[in-house]
């Protein structure tokens, strides 16, 4: 699967709170109707927001009318 972004903005940068991040996930899958995910076995620091951070890199050198083009590896 190929997702295509179209930059609009530009993304803040936040510390990391492994906390609120539990507490967004529950709400918004709440907010969906579907069960929340077990993240237990996943460091989610590492395998989520870090590589979300590198992506935010990556995105910020595209230009104002440009795109970036994304693989999802397990969608």
């Amino acid at each position: 699967m190929k997702l295509v972004v179209t930059k609009h903005g530009k993304a803040d940068k936040y510390d990391f709170d492994e906390a609120m991040f539990a507490e967004v996930r529950h709400g918004a899958c709440a907010a969906r109707g579907r069960a929340v995910p077990d993240l237990s076995g996943v460091d989610v620091r590492r395998a989520l927001y870090e590589r979300v951070l590198d992506l935010n890199e990556r995105w910020q050198q595209v230009p104002f009318h440009g795109s970036l083009e994304l693989t999802l590896e397990h969608a």
